[in-house]
């Protein structure tokens, strides 16, 4: 569009992208993991260490149980987890490198979740 734009204001004569092809793209097909995988996966983490849980094992349990993308996950803090309400408070990434966080999101916790808090805040 920029191009076509310098076209009719006489800045060059050619459009210098007409006639490429774009490639297409060579994704393959997510499969996402069944429930039996994730709770295969889970129990793993929780028992990997001599029968104690990976140290990730909390983070693997919200990101898999709430969808949370990756800055999401880093940015949780103890302070974003209420186990008493049983909710979960997931910031996104912030507006700029200096912005505020902005529209907090909140999800109910389930048992699971509230049992990893615990533990952690126990250890």
């Amino acid at each position: 569009m920029a191009f076509n734009m310098a076209i009719a204001d006489s800045l060059i004569a050619v459009n210098p992208c007409k006639g490429v092809e774009l490639p297409r793209p060579d994704d393959d097909e997510i499969h996402p993991l069944t429930p039996d995988q994730v709770d295969t996966l889970l129990t793993l983490l929780d028992t990997l260490d001599q029968g104690h849980p990976h140290r990730n094992a909390a983070l693997y349990h919200v990101a898999i149980r709430y969808g949370l993308r990756r800055c999401e996950l880093i940015g949780l803090r103890w302070k974003d987890i209420d186990l008493e309400r049983r909710e979960l408070r997931c910031r996104p990434a912030p507006t700029g490198a200096t912005g505020p966080w902005q529209n907090q999101a909140c999800a109910p916790c389930d048992s699971t979740l509230a049992r990893c808090g615990a533990r952690a805040e126990m250890a």
